[in-house]
């Protein structure tokens, strides 16, 4: 892949990842599923550790935030 278009690439999965709902979580799909999801937090995490390893971590804590005392998630 030439450098142009990798960076571009990049750019773009970049700009995704920097697009937070007011949550402070990751919205997958604001129209289809407006809930946070594990599968998709934990990819998005993977994600954001190489541009912004803080919010990667964030990420991971709210999924924590949201479960319930058996284990299950309530987000």
């Amino acid at each position: 892949m030439p450098g142009s278009t990798r960076q571009a690439l990049v750019d773009r999965c970049r700009a995704v990842l920097e697009h937070t709902p007011p949550d402070g979580w990751t919205c997958p799909s604001a129209e289809f599923y407006p809930h946070q999801w594990l599968w998709d937090s934990c990819f998005t995490a993977i994600g954001l550790t190489h541009v912004d390893p803080a919010r990667a971590a964030d990420e991971l804590r709210s999924l924590v935030r949201g479960q319930w005392d058996d284990g299950c998630s309530r987000t």
